[in-house]
């Protein structure tokens, strides 16, 4: 999908305000103009943030755990699957 340089700024900046750790906002622009070549729709990529977003959530897991936006990007992450929900779990015996 072909975009002009203004709306691919104006999704880049879209995403960036999303994405939960602020790094590398440079690398990040490149691989985000590379990462819209490989989707039908821009909006994969915002929805596939979200749902990392929702798994750093459940998972609490520590900022310096999350990626680089650039690294995110690059590996496609926004078509990975995510643990969104956390899983009730029931214990196997009682303790009385």
């Amino acid at each position: 999908m072909k975009f002009t340089e203004e709306q691919l700024n104006d999704w880049f900046e879209k995403f960036w305000s999303i994405y939960p750790r602020k790094v590398g906002k440079g690398k990040a622009r490149q691989k985000f103009g590379k990462a819209l070549e490989k989707v039908r729709d821009a909006n994969e990529i915002r929805v596939g943030v979200e749902l990392y977003k929702k798994q750093i959530e459940v998972l609490e897991t520590e900022l310096q755990f999350v990626a680089h936006p650039a690294t995110w990007l690059f590996q496609e992450r926004w078509a990975d699957d995510y643990i969104t929900e956390r899983a009730s779990v029931k214990p196997s015996f009682r303790v009385a």
